[in-house]
């Protein structure tokens, strides 16, 4: 054990903060060995695995959730994407995504970019930014996040629960009206935007 002179002068440099006592000078005791919640940020720590995240099935993708507006104290949401081909949205805007491609291939309009993104790749898409994209290997895998969150409602209220962790069957059709779908999408500030679909028109 260093002598404690030395704890006291070297803690500072290394951004360590005597709140329960210096590292390596003041060993724990019976009422400072377990962390307690905070009492600052109600948000509660979580862990979850893509397998055991709930799933839905919605306009012909496989959506896993693995972090809700709720979860995150509405600063994102996140969720896995299982698309296939020629899927992706038309030109529309929304919030602040970051848009990670696990796996596949896409082409990708954002705003005056056009891109070919391949497994690997990050595009990051601010808030108002008219962007689609297409899907054109088999299935594309994809990470979304929203910020803030909220935009997984539009997969829990309309989707449907999962049967397996693949693509839904064709024949599946959402839940609700379309005029409840397009209430909702208002609510978390998506809104399609006048323009050809070239990438639909292309495919």
């Amino acid at each position: 054990m260093p002598p404690r002179w030395m704890v006291e002068e070297c803690s500072p440099e290394f951004g360590q903060i005597p709140i329960l006592g210096l590292p390596f000078a003041d060993p724990p005791r019976e009422d400072n060995m377990a962390t307690t919640p905070s009492t600052v940020n109600t948000v509660k720590p979580f862990g979850v695995s893509v397998r055991q995240a709930p799933s839905n099935w919605s306009q012909g993708i496989l959506w896993t959730i693995l972090a809700t507006k709720e979860q995150t104290g509405g600063s994102y949401s996140l969720m896995e994407e299982l698309r296939p081909r020629w899927s992706g949205p038309p030109p529309r805007t929304n919030k602040t995504r970051l848009f990670y491609l696990l796996d596949g291939e896409i082409t990708m309009i954002a705003g005056d970019m056009r891109l070919a993104v391949k497994g690997g790749s990050l595009v990051y898409i601010p808030a108002e930014c008219v962007h689609t994209f297409r899907v054109d290997s088999e299935t594309a895998r994809v990470l979304n996040l929203y910020l803030p969150g909220g935009f997984e409602r539009v997969v829990t209220e309309f989707g449907t629960r999962a049967q397996s962790r693949t693509v839904p069957p064709s024949e599946l059709h959402e839940s609700g009206t379309p005029e409840q779908m397009k209430a909702l999408v208002a609510r978390v500030r998506m809104h399609i935007v006048a323009l050809p679909d070239v990438l639909r028109a292309t495919a």
